[in-house]
């Protein structure tokens, strides 16, 4: 289960996710506690430390995966990309016609609905739906 002690503001843990076969996508946890995909696939025996792939996307992220789904943890790492700063979803509470911007650490903005298309949306993504995702959007898959 990911926690507090899993980013700090100079670092954050790495992951290694289970792919295909041998292969594995690199993810680390974002400050604020969501996840940063990265482009490219990995040996489980990978540097990440030297690793410097683009970031392709950023989404919340299922508590559990990481353990269900073998996630290989690699430790403690600094940030890759932009992952040190909060990143803003848009969120559309049940019922409501308006959504809201929400930033870890920040105050929640109302915005329209052509405003909140630019935004990804506050949601929990499961290992599935984060391997389709990186399959989909991918460079080098």
């Amino acid at each position: 289960m990911i926690t507090d002690r899993d980013f700090s503001d100079t670092e954050a843990r790495v992951f290694l996710i289970p792919f295909e076969a041998s292969k594995h996508i690199l993810a680390q946890v974002g400050f604020g506690g969501d996840l940063g995909i990265f482009d490219g696939t990995y040996a489980k025996d990978a540097a990440v430390q030297s690793l410097e792939p683009p970031l392709l996307f950023r989404v919340h992220f299922g508590r559990v995966s990481p353990r269900q789904f073998e996630w290989i943890d690699c430790g403690m790492h600094p940030y890759k990309d932009a992952l040190q700063e909060p990143y803003t979803y848009v969120h559309q509470p049940v019922g409501a016609d308006e959504y809201v911007l929400v930033k870890y650490g920040s105050d929640e903005t109302n915005v329209n609905c052509d405003e909140a298309a630019a935004f990804e949306p506050l949601a929990t993504w499961s290992h599935e739906h984060i391997v389709d995702r990186f399959q989909s959007e991918s460079r080098l898959s």
